[in-house]
């Protein structure tokens, strides 16, 4: 029981990154006092850009290095450390193809193909044809993300579950392109008491692409895995996208 409960976690992790990974996007640049109007085609422009992008590729490969540490909140003692190297290649709407490259568990090196990325349902992708019947997109001002004037779009799941993204994403205000998406699940299931997720992201010509990350989520499940704090930093060595 305890091992299936930690499988849902780390597919949790494993879901999201992959919505926050295919959130790139090129855009166009604005000019002018921000309008109701104006913000309505920011948000239509992004769209229409994200609905392209889904049209011409199928999806996107990938070299990650995650560490993920494991801290008893009890008494703050590390309780694992795992540092894994994987080639992904995640289809914008199919199962994802997986390879361990590297695997180190409590510093001693594994046999990769011992190592499992377990995978919870795909994601709803926040910027495609259905992304308006699913989110609910908003304009909500402006900040200063890594020295780049962002807009901050919120992002509310109409009918929030697992599989929905709930949270900010930072788009650039003169490209349109994504500098950082911050947020978690629609809805937390069991064991998850919490869960958060930041990604930053680097230009790739006119599109961004997520170059690094981290993510906090704190499971409780009595005996089997009480109070537990789960970190995941992870830094995207090459991504592209594939036809």
């Amino acid at each position: 029981m305890a091992n299936r409960r930690t499988k849902n976690i780390r597919a949790a992790f494993w879901g999201l990154f992959f919505l926050c990974l295919c959130a790139t996007a090129a855009g166009v640049a604005f000019a002018g006092e921000d309008t109701h109007a104006r913000e309505d085609q920011i948000l239509k422009d992004i769209l229409s850009r994200y609905q392209a992008i889904y049209t011409k590729y199928r999806g996107i490969e990938s070299t990650v290095k995650s560490v993920t540490m494991e801290y008893d909140t009890r008494t703050g003692n590390i309780k694992g450390r795992t540092e894994i190297v994987m080639y992904r290649k995640d289809y914008f709407y199919g199962e994802p193809e997986i390879k361990v490259i590297s695997y180190i568990k409590d510093g001693r090196k594994k046999n990769p193909a011992r190592y499992r990325s377990w995978e919870m349902k795909q994601g709803f992708l926040v910027f495609d044809s259905a992304g308006p019947d699913r989110y609910d997109l908003k304009v909500a001002g402006r900040e200063e993300i890594s020295g780049r004037s962002c807009y901050k779009i919120e992002v509310t799941p109409k009918k929030a579950t697992a599989q929905h993204f709930k949270g900010d994403i930072y788009c650039d205000t003169e490209t349109l392109a994504i500098a950082r998406t911050d947020g978690g699940l629609g809805k937390l299931g069991f064991p998850l008491k919490h869960y958060r997720a930041v990604f930053d992201y680097r230009h790739a010509g006119r599109s961004s692409m997520v170059k690094a990350g981290r993510v906090e989520v704190l499971v409780d499940v009595p005996i089997f895995y009480p109070r537990t704090l789960i970190v995941t930093s992870i830094d995207v060595l090459s991504s592209a996208y594939f036809e």
